[in-house]
């Protein structure tokens, strides 16, 4: 075989892999790909809250002040590491703190009142 069809057969066989390619990452249905998009393309508010806001140095803000209408997500801060395990950092704020929910409700702190 000579040297010109070797490249011609290399100009063909890389176009037909070309070819593939393209239609690889082209969607078979065109609904499909509206229908993620339109997952991808909600706005997420995100609300940031630490476990110490809930004390009197930082404005007593609980998580029933959180403008909830208008967030959907939240940023809940922190924790810490302890023994190689997770831990929270502020247990009292974060589980602790009686609400007003009474002394017998299993929901007690910040994390008791997202519900």
């Amino acid at each position: 075989m000579n040297n010109h069809k070797k490249k011609r057969i290399r100009a063909y066989v890389g176009c037909i892999l070309s070819l593939f390619m393209l239609f690889s990452i082209i969607p078979l249905k065109e609904g499909t790909a509206k229908a993620s998009d339109s997952n991808e393309s909600r706005k997420k508010i995100v609300a940031y809250f630490t476990e110490w806001s809930v004390y009197g140095g930082h404005n007593n803000y609980k998580i029933s002040d959180v403008p909830w209408d208008k967030v959907t997500h939240i940023n809940y801060a922190f924790a810490t590491i302890k023994n190689n395990k997770i831990a929270l950092f502020d247990e009292w704020a974060a589980t602790g703190i009686d609400f007003g929910d009474g002394w017998d409700s299993p929901y007690k702190g910040n994390l008791g009142q997202i519900k």
